[in-house]
């Protein structure tokens, strides 16, 4: 089977998100005591905010989160698939100069996979990171 970049990356982040948001409720048991113990207790749900999350990425990231019981907030300018995910908070604003939205909130995680300018990267990393954990 061949596979081409678009399908690499989409499973390359998709396996990202899984490993970053903690074990999967299907996958097989461990063997090591500290496996067992780690199994038995559910994982910590997080609260991560997703910047753009409609399109491209953003919505393979969002139904992983989702799956795991994250709870999720979706930051865009509300244009691409609004209607997507209608049970997610949803602030609207753009990121080149219309975060008022964003500011003095907290969340566990930021995932970003709308960044293409790195000035606009810059702004919105600048403004979260006093209050994101990752």
């Amino acid at each position: 089977m061949t596979i081409d970049r678009r399908n690499f990356v989409l499973g390359s982040l998709a396996a990202g998100v899984a490993a970053a948001c903690g074990p999967s409720k299907d996958r097989g048991s461990e063997t090591s005591p500290t496996a067992r113990t780690a199994a038995a207790a559910p994982p910590a749900r997080k609260s991560i905010l997703v910047l753009g999350g409609t399109g491209f990425l953003g919505p393979h990231v969002v139904t992983s989160a989702l799956a795991r019981g994250h709870t999720v907030t979706l930051f865009n300018r509300g244009k691409t698939h609004p209607g997507l995910f209608p049970d997610v908070e949803k602030l609207h604003g753009d990121r080149d100069g219309h975060l008022e939205a964003l500011a003095n909130r907290t969340w566990d995680a930021v995932v970003d996979p709308s960044g293409y300018v790195p000035r606009l990267v810059k702004q919105s990393a600048e403004l979260l990171a006093p209050n994101v954990g990752h």
